[in-house]
């Protein structure tokens, strides 16, 4: 008799999709910056989904709670509820509740954070008509490329969580 196949390991799926993600914003950077912007805060996203995985926890929005009145969703971490109901900024209080502080992908991530934003992505996506700016209008190459070779380096410090 035969075991049943292992279940997939999503902290490796998550860290691949996040690798995913990085070919696709290199390729787009030369045409289409706006593009490689939103890939790369996919990667970046990704990776921050891969370490929380590794840490034996669901992936938000997974892993809800709901709860009445009034009705909200909430998340749990190590240190309890979660302050936020935001799929995108619950991730980010989870990752920091279950990265490792002392290694250097954390200090990076504290960085990115700040501007690794779900604003920043709906920018890469919508026209914004209080400034008549297209997202092809809003991220230089240059830009796109800095922050593709930031979480680039950044994705690579995180590998040391995924076994």
């Amino acid at each position: 008799m035969t075991s049943p196949p292992a279940p997939p390991r999503q902290d490796r799926k998550w860290y691949e999709l996040s690798l995913r993600h990085l070919r696709m914003s290199s390729r787009l950077l030369e045409v289409f910056p706006d593009g490689s912007v939103f890939h790369t805060y996919h990667a970046f996203e990704c990776a921050v989904a891969a370490v929380i995985a590794a840490k034996g926890w669901p992936i938000p929005p997974q892993g809800s709670t709901v709860i009445y009145a009034p009705r909200r969703i909430v998340y749990h971490g190590p240190r309890g509820q979660l302050n936020e109901q935001s799929s995108h900024k619950a991730k980010l209080e989870l990752f920091d509740q279950v990265a490792d502080r002392t290694k250097p992908y954390y200090a990076t991530f504290s960085t990115l954070k700040r501007y690794l934003t779900n604003p920043l992505r709906n920018d890469t996506l919508y026209y914004d008509s209080n400034n008549d700016l297209l997202p092809r209008q809003r991220f230089s190459r240059v830009q796109a490329s800095g922050l593709y070779q930031q979480v680039r380096n950044w994705v690579k410090e995180v590998r040391v969580e995924i076994p």
